[in-house]
């Protein structure tokens, strides 16, 4: 499989498993966790900082939650997807090489711009999220992130798409959480990077 067909093998699963965790959200309660419902009485719009890789179903979110958004994008290079994220909400940009938006990546430019928010939905590559786990904790900011490994079952099974955890996991008694069964959503906390 070539690296443009694995791309677009990766987003279609991210999309497929967006799709499920909101269809979650609707169902009944859940043990599993998922997106959380929509937060339409907040003192501050939520942000969403996705790097390219995860945008489309980062724009499904967008498009899910009924309430102001501050949508903060990371692109390393090619910027798609502008006009539709516009249409859902005020769009700030960071781009490594400073091209367009902010130089440096989403958290500079949520500092750049003094953003504010009651919660982060977030997914992108690991170092990210761990900054942007530690900037949530340390404004009190809820967040959410959405967790990318490789999964070879897809059902739990094979443990090959584990990620460390903060608590001990049901399934195995060790601290680490199965991305494709408990996530791929998890809030900031549960996971130990």
């Amino acid at each position: 499989m070539s690296p443009e067909e694995e791309k677009v093998q990766r987003l279609e699963q991210r999309i497929a498993q967006l799709e499920q965790a909101l269809q979650e959200k609707n169902a009944p309660a859940s043990s599993q966790p998922s997106v959380p419902p929509p937060m339409p009485h907040q003192e501050a719009p939520p942000t969403i900082p996705p790097p390219a890789p995860e945008i489309p179903p980062m724009l499904e979110l967008a498009k899910e939650l009924n309430c102001e958004k501050q949508i903060v994008l990371g692109y390393r290079d090619e910027l798609f997807l502008l006009d539709e994220f516009r249409k859902q909400g005020e769009v700030y940009i960071a781009t490594e090489d400073g091209s367009v938006g902010t130089e440096g990546n989403v958290l500079d430019a949520i500092r750049e711009n003094g953003l504010t928010a009651d919660v982060i939905y977030a997914c992108g590559p690991l170092p990210m999220l761990r900054a942007l786990k530690e900037y949530a904790a340390k404004e009190g900011i809820e967040c959410w992130i959405s967790m990318e490994e490789r999964m070879a079952c897809g059902i739990g099974a094979c443990l090959a798409c584990v990620c460390k955890s903060t608590e001990k996991d049901a399934h195995s008694n060790v601290k680490s959480k199965r991305v494709c069964k408990e996530g791929p959503v998890f809030r900031a906390e549960e996971v130990d990077f």
